[in-house]
């Protein structure tokens, strides 16, 4: 089944700035031959302009569009980090997400990066019965608990906490599991250091040579994907994070 896949990637606060993050973005994407025109808010403008306009506000608040895919950056300042989210807007579009990455493995500061499944990482961490409603989609059998408010906002969510797929924001990093990740020295020391060994043996590949101070895990194709064995998956977050 076509998928619709999503580079998410960390930096520590203040190592990177929306600007910064935006030249570097038209920058790949001219490179790639990619239209320069991006929309936003039913807008559309031609990319130079929009730049012009973010560097004289210097703000970028927005999601924006350009070609097949989204564009965001953040701040999340009370977690001492900041991210870029580039999104695919077709499913099943081959994207080499690698060049799209490598012009931000050499910042100071980078400290993570991964290719999520959109469909799989969305239903891993959706915690409102709602959710599964709308989208006629069975909850009987998951587990429940009180999303913690007081009466009367008081209400049974799904718990996601033994989700193999759950997003965890930390301070200085984000605990999450792709196909494919891409550690800075900065995150392992932050989760207390990798086992490498048992990183092997749950499944991932590991290589520590190819590029230089960065440790790039692969694990099988599809392992974090809609109806693969929820037991694999969490061993193989376990060898990570446990």
């Amino acid at each position: 089944m076509n998928k619709r896949e999503q580079l998410e990637i960390i930096f520590s606060l203040d190592s990177i700035s929306a600007i910064e993050a935006l030249r570097e973005l038209f920058s790949l994407a001219e490179t790639f031959n990619y239209p320069m025109e991006v929309e936003f808010d039913s807008i559309k403008l031609n990319a130079s302009k929009f730049l012009s306009q973010v560097e004289k506000s210097g703000k970028w608040s927005t999601d924006i569009r350009l070609g097949g895919l989204t564009f965001r950056f953040g701040i999340v300042t009370a977690w001492k980090h900041c991210f870029i989210f580039i999104t695919q807007l077709n499913a099943g579009e081959l994207i080499d997400w690698f060049a799209w990455l490598a012009p931000f493995l050499k910042r100071p500061g980078f400290i993570q990066a991964w290719i999520a499944d959109l469909e799989f990482n969305y239903w891993q961490n959706a915690k409102q019965p709602i959710q599964y409603e709308l989208a006629n989609r069975d909850y009987s059998k998951l587990p429940l608990k009180s999303n913690g408010d007081p009466p009367p906002l008081q209400a049974m969510w799904i718990d996601i906490s033994n989700n193999p797929g759950k997003r965890v924001i930390k301070e200085g990093y984000v605990e999450a599991v792709g196909e494919k990740m891409w550690l800075s020295p900065i995150f392992k020391e932050r989760i207390g250091g990798i086992d490498i060994d048992r990183l092997r043996a749950a499944g991932w590949t590991v290589d520590t040579k190819s590029i230089d101070g960065i440790t790039v895990l692969t694990a099988p194709k599809g392992s974090f994907s809609e109806g693969i064995d929820t037991k694999y998956q969490q061993k193989l977050r376990a060898a990570l994070y446990d």
